[in-house]
C-alpha cells in the first residue's frame, strides 16, 4: 500500500511530461524497504500483544523468531538508505520516515501506547510518502491535486484506520497496558468515533475535490462509499466476536484506500497516455 501511494504521488505529480522511470524504481525501492523497516520492527516488537489477539503475523505465529526480525528490519533500513543515495530530497524524506516507523514500535517512544501519538505517527508516514512521491518526480505540477488527495488520503489513514485497527485487538493492547482510544473510553464511544470520522474524511474529500481539483472526484466518491461501509461495520461489530468478523472495520477501510488509488492511477495513466 505504501508503494502505491509512493506511485500514485509521484505519476500525479509528472502530470502529462516525461516521467522518470528510473527514479520510480530507484527511489521506490528505497520507499519500499523503508516500509518493510517499519513493519518488521513492529512484528518484532508487538508479538506479545499479536498472539493474544490471534494475529497470523511471522513472528506472532512463530514462523520467523524476534531476532532474526529484527537483524532483517535493520537490513531494509539500510538497503533503504543505499537505494535512494542518488536522490538527496527523497533520502532526507527516507530518513524521517525511517524514524517515525522506529518510533512508532520502539522504545523509547513506543507511538502505539497511546492513540493520539499513534495518529499523528500514522499521519506523518503518510504525509512523508506522498512528499517523496512528488520529491521523485522533480517537479511539482498538478500540486494542487498532489496535496488535496494526499491530505485526504493522510487523514484517511490517521483519523479512520488507525483508530478502527485498535477495535478489534482490545484484549491484547489491555494485556500490553496500551491507552488506546478504545481501551480508555470504552468501545462504544470508539465505534461512535470511528462510524463518524471515515464519512467526515469522505465528505470533506468530496468537497475539496469538487472545488480544487476535479481529476480527484472519483476517487473522493469512492472514499466516501468506503467510509459508509467503514461506519456501518464500525457500527455492527463487536471486540469479542471471531477475528475475522471483528476486523470488518479495518478490512473495509484497507479495501478502500487501494480501491481510492487505483482509481487515481487509473486517470492518471489514461491522461499520460
Amino acid at each position: 500500500m505504501f508503494s502505491i501511494r509512493f506511485a500514485t504521488a509521484f505519476l500525479l505529480a509528472t502530470g502529462n511530461s516525461r516521467i522518470k522511470t528510473g527514479h520510480l524504481l530507484s527511489d521506490g525501492v528505497a520507499w519500499a524497504f523503508g516500509t518493510l523497516f517499519a513493519y518488521v520492527l513492529n512484528g518484532a516488537m508487538d508479538v506479545a500483544e499479536d498472539r493474544l489477539n490471534g494475529s497470523g503475523r511471522p513472528v506472532a505465529r512463530g514462523a520467523l523468531t524476534p531476532g532474526t526480525a529484527l537483524r532483517a528490519a535493520w537490513l531494509c533500513a539500510g538497503l533503504a538508505v543505499l537505494f535512494s543515495l542518488d536522490s538527496p530530497p527523497v533520502l532526507g524524506l527516507l530518513l524521517a520516515y525511517l524514524f517515525c516507523g522506529f518510533a512508532y514500535s520502539a522504545p523509547p517512544f513506543r507511538m502505539t501506547r497511546h492513540s493520539h501519538s499513534t495518529v499523528a505517527t500514522v499521519l506523518l508516514l503518510g504525509g512523508l510518502t506522498y512528499a517523496a512521491g512528488c520529491a521523485a518526480a522533480g517537479g511539482h505540477r498538478g500540486a494542487v491535486p498532489v496535496v488535496v488527495f494526499a491530505v485526504a488520503m493522510s487523514l484517511w489513514m490517521g483519523l479512520v484506520g488507525a483508530l478502527v485497527k485498535d477495535l478489534s485487538d482490545v484484549r491484547g493492547d489491555q494485556a500490553a497496558g496500551r491507552r488506546t482510544f478504545v481501551v480508555v473510553r470504552g468501545e462504544r464511544l470508539a465505534r461512535t468515533v470511528c462510524a463518524v470520522n471515515p464519512v467526515l474524511v469522505g465528505v470533506g474529500f468530496l468537497a475539496a475535490a469538487r472545488t480544487l481539483a476535479p481529476v480527484l472526484t472519483l476517487p473522493a466518491v469512492v472514499v466516501l462509499a468506503g467510509g459508509l461501509a467503514v461506519a456501518h461495520f464500525s457500527l455492527t461489530t463487536r471486540s469479542d466476536e471471531r477475528r475475522g468478523r471483528s476486523r470488518l472495520p479495518y478490512q473495509a477501510f484497507m479495501v478502500t484506500q487501494y480501491a481510492a488509488h487505483l482509481a487515481l492511477l487509473g486517470i492518471v495513466v489514461a491522461g499520460v497516455r
